[in-house]
């Protein structure tokens, strides 16, 4: 059996090393606790993430959802929550993460949550560039059926013509 201390020294390697950047936050969603991978996605300090509310790196297109999935996990409404949502680094770069929340505790009626963050901007870059694929080629079938529309139109004069002359 492992002791509660080395369990509790397990505990902070597998957060401090998690291959996710995690975070746990007060219910005013100020990190209390960040991970080194939450700090090399956000491009901020441990010192600089332990002060700002998650609001400060969240994109403002994806502030209302998450705010208020935030919001019912504080009231008790729902027990945790995952989204897909970008995040604004301290470079101004943005990237897309796999956002899964959940209550972590409740001591003296202070509520204490738990987000982790999956990197998944290289999955979201792919879906957009397939989707932009799809589209061209939809413009190009357009382009292709209005040409051959016009082709049989053009041919059609000719032919009816040449088919009255022969009768």
């Amino acid at each position: 059996m492992i002791s509660k201390f080395k369990s509790l020294l397990l505990f902070e390697s597998l957060f401090k090393n998690a291959g996710v950047g995690i975070a746990v936050v007060d219910g005013d969603g100020v990190p209390i606790k960040v991970n080194t991978k939450l700090c090399d996605l956000l491009g901020y300090s441990e010192e600089e993430l332990l002060v700002m509310p998650f609001k400060d790196f969240t994109h403002p297109e994806d502030m209302e959802k998450d705010l208020g999935l935030f919001s019912e996990l504080l009231s008790g409404v729902i027990d945790s929550y995952e989204m897909e949502k970008r995040y604004v680094r301290k470079d101004g770069r943005v990237f897309w993460g796999m956002l899964t929340v959940s209550m972590a505790g409740q001591a003296d009626g202070t509520a204490t949550v738990m987000g982790m963050v999956q990197d998944i901007d290289s999955k979201k870059k792919a879906e957009g560039e397939l989707l932009e694929s799809q589209m061209l080629l939809k413009q190009h079938n357009a382009y292709k059926d209005k040409i051959f529309s016009v082709i049989a139109h053009d041919l059609r004069g000719p032919v009816n013509s040449t088919a009255r002359l022969w009768r």
